[in-house]
């Protein structure tokens, strides 16, 4: 077995205040892409990530529900990359939700009428809204955003709000 060369033994541990991160426009990165189906056919549905099935088995789950997993990368405009941290996001693949995904093809410069490979998304950078759902302690997608309305390209314009009218709710 490989040891590990790493220990804990002369730094300091203490829990260090952690920057809170406030509800605006965002840069993000994708550093997580994973395509995933829900397999029915079991006694308990399940979640796979469609790359470790073989054609014959996605063609047997035709009806099942589909999915996209993601994990951003988000650090606030003007800020370095570095000061960044992640946000989980699903977009589902159903009529209802269509808007959401076009939303995220167009915040990538991307053609959502156009069947895409999930490769195309892996490091692609993009802006999104991010917000807080009452009082949690988590900021959450709201929008996936073309440009950012919080800075504007002049100053003396003032800011508008980053929710636009497109979103369905």
């Amino acid at each position: 077995m490989p040891k590990i060369n790493f220990t804990t033994k002369d730094m300091d541990l203490d829990e260090k205040p952690k920057k809170k991160f406030e509800p605006g426009d965002y840069h993000f990165k994708i550093t997580i892409c994973d395509l995933q189906i829900e397999d029915t056919s079991g006694v308990q549905s399940k979640w796979e990530s469609v790359a470790v099935k073989t054609p014959e088995e996605l063609a047997q789950l035709s009806g099942s529900r589909t999915r996209l997993s993601l994990a951003l990368e988000c650090w606030p405009l003007g800020a370095p990359s570095y000061e960044s941290f992640s946000v989980l996001e699903t977009i589902w693949f159903t009529e209802k939700a269509a808007w959401k995904y076009k939303q995220f093809c167009n915040s990538l410069k991307l053609n959502s009428d156009e069947n895409l490979d999930t490769d195309v998304f892996w490091d692609k950078e993009g802006l999104v809204y991010l917000s807080r759902k009452g009082d949690d302690k988590y900021l959450t997608v709201r929008k996936f955003l073309t440009e950012s309305k919080q800075i504007p390209a002049n100053p003396s314009q003032g800011s508008a709000s980053p929710v636009g009218e497109d979103v369905p709710f």
